[in-house]
């Protein structure tokens, strides 16, 4: 699937959010949202989640869980690797 998704929020260091459109608005629309939650001392949470919204929702629903959630773990996964390779952390 290709979009080209409208960035709505940058906030250095904290928080990226962008909406994409499939052909065109309230279709199928995705506000997908990346954040940085300061924690205790030096560390922090990653949190990343997307919203779907629109007429084909119902349609795409079942499809989008496994697909999206699949690829959001992969993601997940690989930038916690490089995180802790580029400060030395050991998991």
């Amino acid at each position: 699937m290709t979009i080209n998704p409208v960035i709505r929020t940058v906030v250095p260091e904290r928080e990226l959010r962008w909406i994409g459109h499939l052909f065109v608005r309230g279709l199928f629309d995705g506000e997908h949202v990346f954040e940085i939650l300061k924690r205790d001392g030096e560390s922090c949470l990653f949190v990343q989640h997307e919203f779907f919204f629109g007429l084909l929702l119902p349609l795409l629903e079942n499809s989008l869980k496994n697909g999206t959630t699949r690829g959001f773990d992969e993601m997940n996964r690989a930038l916690k690797a490089r995180a802790e390779q580029e400060t030395g952390i050991v998991p």
